[in-house]
């Protein structure tokens, strides 16, 4: 940067300023660059992920009792992983870049739950875990779903993977002066502190 500077006040102020629309034109076309591409990773990766949780959701019944369900299993749970990772990484980049669209609609909160569960399965299954859940609202709720969704994923994932086996995790859903509160409430070791490099 310092060198940039040094370049920049050696310029006249007509070149200094032709550098700078082009540092600017460049930074403009990164951005849209970064912006297909997080549409592309959405669009390329959630589309046959949300098709291979159903399709091995029907999968997984045919083959429950059978010698190859083990193996289908770890399949099946390292698939939910790498969703859930895939979640992740682009809801992280849609905050960064500023792509937060708002998407509307009516669902059904006990609904969404249980999806939730489903996708965090990979996390829950040997815990054992007693859920709880109580609602004090009504089920139908008219929102962005989607983003409802990754909070709450990311919210109980914590509860998951850090909880002591066979304890309780309890997940209030209430309304308050006509907002929607969610509580995860859960017993195990407290979360680390990164590491700062």
């Amino acid at each position: 940067m310092k060198d940039r500077v040094n370049y920049c006040n050696s310029l006249s102020s007509d070149e200094c300023f032709k550098e700078l629309e082009h540092l600017s034109q460049k930074l403009i076309n990164a951005e849209k660059s970064r912006d297909r591409f997080l549409s592309l990773i959405r669009n390329e990766f959630d589309n046959p992920l949300v098709s291979m949780t159903s399709l091995m959701k029907i999968l997984e019944k045919s083959l429950k009792g059978k010698e190859e369900y083990e193996t289908f299993r770890l399949v099946y749970l390292d698939m939910l992983k790498l969703n859930y990772q895939l979640n992740n990484i682009v809801a992280m980049a849609a905050v960064e870049t500023g792509v937060l669209e708002k998407n509307l609609s009516m669902f059904s909160i006990k609904a969404m739950l249980d999806d939730i569960d489903d996708a965090l399965l990979h996390l829950s299954e040997n815990k054992h875990f007693i859920v709880l859940r109580n609602f004090n609202c009504a089920d139908e709720l008219y929102h962005d779903r989607d983003k409802i969704y990754t909070i709450l994923l990311n919210l109980i994932g914590n509860a998951y993977e850090y909880s002591t086996s066979k304890t309780e995790i309890v997940i209030d859903v209430f309304e308050d002066d006509n907002k929607l509160y969610f509580s995860v409430k859960n017993r195990g070791d407290k979360i680390k502190d990164p590491d700062i490099i």
